[in-house]
Protein backbone atom coordinates (compact mmCIF):
# COMPACT_ATOMS: atom_id res chain seq x y z
CA UNK A 1 0.00 0.00 0.00
CA UNK A 2 2.80 2.42 0.91
CA UNK A 3 4.64 1.77 -2.36
CA UNK A 4 1.47 2.36 -4.35
CA UNK A 5 0.86 5.68 -2.61
CA UNK A 6 4.43 6.76 -3.27
CA UNK A 7 3.99 5.93 -6.96
CA UNK A 8 0.78 7.93 -7.13
CA UNK A 9 2.31 10.94 -5.41
CA UNK A 10 5.40 10.86 -7.61
CA UNK A 11 3.37 10.74 -10.80
CA UNK A 12 1.03 13.42 -9.49
CA UNK A 13 3.99 15.77 -9.14
CA UNK A 14 4.97 15.08 -12.74
CA UNK A 15 1.45 15.73 -14.02
CA UNK A 16 1.13 19.00 -12.10
CA UNK A 17 4.46 20.15 -13.54
CA UNK A 18 3.33 19.24 -17.05
CA UNK A 19 -0.02 20.98 -16.69
CA UNK A 20 1.57 24.15 -15.32
CA UNK A 21 3.78 24.47 -18.40
CA UNK A 22 1.03 23.76 -20.93
CA UNK A 23 0.25 26.52 -23.35
CA UNK A 24 3.51 28.42 -22.87
CA UNK A 25 5.08 30.16 -25.82
CA UNK A 26 7.80 28.08 -27.58
CA UNK A 27 11.14 29.27 -26.22
CA UNK A 28 12.80 29.31 -29.63
CA UNK A 29 10.47 32.15 -30.65
CA UNK A 30 10.85 34.32 -27.55
CA UNK A 31 12.96 36.98 -29.27
CA UNK A 32 11.43 36.81 -32.72
CA UNK A 33 8.61 38.75 -34.35
CA UNK A 34 5.81 37.09 -36.29
CA UNK A 35 7.42 37.98 -39.60
CA UNK A 36 10.82 36.62 -38.52
CA UNK A 37 9.36 33.25 -37.55
CA UNK A 38 7.90 32.89 -41.04
CA UNK A 39 4.85 31.17 -39.57
CA UNK A 40 5.12 27.73 -41.10
CA UNK A 41 2.97 26.04 -38.50
CA UNK A 42 2.08 22.43 -37.82
CA UNK A 43 0.22 21.64 -34.60
CA UNK A 44 -0.17 17.98 -35.54
CA UNK A 45 -3.88 18.29 -36.27
CA UNK A 46 -3.89 20.67 -39.23
CA UNK A 47 -4.56 19.80 -42.83
CA UNK A 48 -1.30 20.05 -44.85
CA UNK A 49 -3.12 22.26 -47.32
CA UNK A 50 -3.72 24.81 -44.56
CA UNK A 51 -0.09 25.09 -43.48
CA UNK A 52 2.29 27.51 -45.12
CA UNK A 53 4.26 30.73 -44.78
CA UNK A 54 2.17 33.81 -44.10
CA UNK A 55 2.96 36.63 -41.72
CA UNK A 56 0.71 39.27 -40.14
CA UNK A 57 2.18 41.85 -42.50
CA UNK A 58 0.21 40.07 -45.24
CA UNK A 59 -3.12 40.66 -43.49
CA UNK A 60 -4.20 43.49 -45.76
CA UNK A 61 -3.56 41.33 -48.84
CA UNK A 62 -5.90 38.51 -47.77
CA UNK A 63 -9.04 38.14 -49.81
CA UNK A 64 -12.21 38.45 -47.68
CA UNK A 65 -13.28 34.84 -48.33
CA UNK A 66 -9.84 33.18 -48.29
CA UNK A 67 -10.21 30.65 -45.48
CA UNK A 68 -6.77 29.10 -45.92
CA UNK A 69 -4.98 32.43 -45.68
CA UNK A 70 -6.91 33.47 -42.58
CA UNK A 71 -6.24 30.07 -41.00
CA UNK A 72 -2.49 30.39 -41.63
CA UNK A 73 -2.52 33.96 -40.34
CA UNK A 74 -4.24 32.80 -37.14
CA UNK A 75 -1.71 29.98 -36.73
CA UNK A 76 1.09 32.47 -37.15
CA UNK A 77 -0.27 34.74 -34.44
CA UNK A 78 -0.72 31.72 -32.18
CA UNK A 79 2.83 30.49 -32.79
CA UNK A 80 4.30 33.86 -31.88
CA UNK A 81 2.17 34.39 -28.78
CA UNK A 82 -0.13 37.10 -30.15
CA UNK A 83 -3.18 35.40 -28.73
CA UNK A 84 -5.84 38.10 -29.07
CA UNK A 85 -4.94 38.47 -32.73
CA UNK A 86 -5.01 34.68 -33.14
CA UNK A 87 -8.54 34.51 -31.73
CA UNK A 88 -9.74 37.22 -34.09
CA UNK A 89 -8.14 35.52 -37.08
CA UNK A 90 -9.53 32.07 -36.25
CA UNK A 91 -12.99 33.56 -35.75
CA UNK A 92 -12.67 35.29 -39.12
CA UNK A 93 -11.71 31.97 -40.71
CA UNK A 94 -14.65 30.24 -39.04
CA UNK A 95 -16.99 32.92 -40.36
CA UNK A 96 -15.98 31.64 -43.78
CA UNK A 97 -16.04 27.92 -42.96
CA UNK A 98 -17.70 27.17 -39.64
CA UNK A 99 -17.53 23.43 -40.29
CA UNK A 100 -13.74 23.20 -40.18
CA UNK A 101 -12.79 21.05 -37.19
CA UNK A 102 -9.12 22.07 -37.35
CA UNK A 103 -9.94 25.75 -36.91
CA UNK A 104 -12.20 25.02 -33.94
CA UNK A 105 -9.47 22.90 -32.34
CA UNK A 106 -6.82 25.56 -32.74
CA UNK A 107 -9.18 28.26 -31.49
CA UNK A 108 -9.72 26.13 -28.40
CA UNK A 109 -5.96 25.85 -27.94
CA UNK A 110 -5.61 29.64 -28.05
CA UNK A 111 -8.36 30.08 -25.47
CA UNK A 112 -6.60 27.44 -23.37
CA UNK A 113 -3.38 29.46 -23.52
CA UNK A 114 -5.33 32.52 -22.37
CA UNK A 115 -6.83 30.66 -19.44
CA UNK A 116 -10.32 31.03 -20.93
CA UNK A 117 -11.41 27.48 -20.23
CA UNK A 118 -15.15 27.89 -20.82
CA UNK A 119 -14.44 29.26 -24.29
CA UNK A 120 -11.85 26.52 -24.90
CA UNK A 121 -14.37 23.82 -23.94
CA UNK A 122 -16.94 25.24 -26.33
CA UNK A 123 -14.42 25.34 -29.19
CA UNK A 124 -13.20 21.78 -28.56
CA UNK A 125 -16.80 20.54 -28.47
CA UNK A 126 -17.50 22.29 -31.77
CA UNK A 127 -14.49 20.51 -33.26
CA UNK A 128 -15.62 17.13 -31.93
CA UNK A 129 -19.11 17.64 -33.32
CA UNK A 130 -17.55 17.89 -36.77
CA UNK A 131 -15.06 15.05 -36.29
CA UNK A 132 -15.68 12.70 -33.39
CA UNK A 133 -12.52 10.63 -33.93
CA UNK A 134 -9.98 13.02 -32.41
CA UNK A 135 -8.37 11.60 -29.26
CA UNK A 136 -5.99 14.55 -28.93
CA UNK A 137 -8.90 16.99 -28.94
CA UNK A 138 -10.62 14.90 -26.28
CA UNK A 139 -7.46 15.13 -24.17
CA UNK A 140 -7.40 18.91 -24.68
CA UNK A 141 -11.06 19.07 -23.69
CA UNK A 142 -10.39 17.00 -20.59
CA UNK A 143 -7.46 19.23 -19.64
CA UNK A 144 -9.73 22.28 -19.78
CA UNK A 145 -12.15 20.45 -17.50
CA UNK A 146 -9.25 19.68 -15.13
CA UNK A 147 -8.49 23.37 -14.86
CA UNK A 148 -12.10 23.80 -13.72
CA UNK A 149 -11.71 20.90 -11.26
CA UNK A 150 -14.46 18.94 -13.01
CA UNK A 151 -12.83 15.58 -12.32
CA UNK A 152 -15.63 13.16 -13.39
CA UNK A 153 -16.30 15.07 -16.62
CA UNK A 154 -12.59 15.16 -17.46
CA UNK A 155 -12.26 11.45 -16.68
CA UNK A 156 -15.09 10.57 -19.09
CA UNK A 157 -13.46 12.55 -21.91
CA UNK A 158 -10.11 10.88 -21.22
CA UNK A 159 -11.71 7.44 -21.17
CA UNK A 160 -13.09 8.11 -24.66
CA UNK A 161 -9.64 9.23 -25.83
CA UNK A 162 -8.03 6.08 -24.44
CA UNK A 163 -10.68 3.90 -26.09
CA UNK A 164 -9.83 5.54 -29.42
CA UNK A 165 -6.06 5.33 -28.95
CA UNK A 166 -4.63 3.57 -25.92
CA UNK A 167 -1.06 4.48 -26.82
CA UNK A 168 -1.08 8.15 -25.77
CA UNK A 169 0.73 8.35 -22.43
CA UNK A 170 -0.57 11.79 -21.42
CA UNK A 171 -4.14 10.46 -21.60
CA UNK A 172 -3.28 7.77 -19.05
CA UNK A 173 -1.44 10.29 -16.85
CA UNK A 174 -4.37 12.66 -16.72
CA UNK A 175 -6.85 9.82 -16.35
CA UNK A 176 -4.83 8.72 -13.34
CA UNK A 177 -4.90 12.25 -11.98
CA UNK A 178 -8.71 12.27 -12.22
CA UNK A 179 -8.85 8.96 -10.42
CA UNK A 180 -6.54 10.31 -7.71
CA UNK A 181 -8.73 13.37 -7.23
CA UNK A 182 -11.73 11.07 -6.89
CA UNK A 183 -9.88 8.96 -4.29
CA UNK A 184 -9.61 5.91 -6.53
CA UNK A 185 -5.99 5.19 -5.65
CA UNK A 186 -5.70 1.71 -7.16
CA UNK A 187 -7.02 2.91 -10.53
CA UNK A 188 -4.81 6.00 -10.35
CA UNK A 189 -1.69 3.91 -9.75
CA UNK A 190 -2.55 1.59 -12.64
CA UNK A 191 -3.02 4.54 -14.99
CA UNK A 192 0.24 6.18 -13.97
CA UNK A 193 2.13 2.92 -14.40
CA UNK A 194 0.60 2.49 -17.84
CA UNK A 195 1.76 5.99 -18.78
CA UNK A 196 5.27 5.20 -17.53
CA UNK A 197 5.31 1.99 -19.58
CA UNK A 198 4.26 3.83 -22.74
CA UNK A 199 6.89 6.52 -22.22
CA UNK A 200 9.60 3.90 -21.73
CA UNK A 201 8.58 2.15 -24.94
CA UNK A 202 8.74 5.46 -26.78
CA UNK A 203 12.20 6.18 -25.36
CA UNK A 204 13.46 2.75 -26.41
CA UNK A 205 12.20 3.29 -29.95
CA UNK A 206 13.93 6.68 -30.11
CA UNK A 207 17.32 5.07 -29.44
CA UNK A 208 16.73 2.18 -31.83
CA UNK A 209 16.17 -0.61 -29.32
Amino acid sequence: MANRLLTVLFMLALVIAACSSAGSRPTEFDDMTSDEVGCTVDYGNTDPDLVGPLGPSDAEEIEPNDFNARFRLASCYHRTGELDEAVDAYLAALDIDGENAYAWTNLGAVYDSQGKYYEAIRAYKESLERNTQQPIVLINLATAYLHQERWPTARKALKKAIEMDGGISIAHERYGYCQWREQNLDEAAQSYLRAISLDRKKDRKSVGE
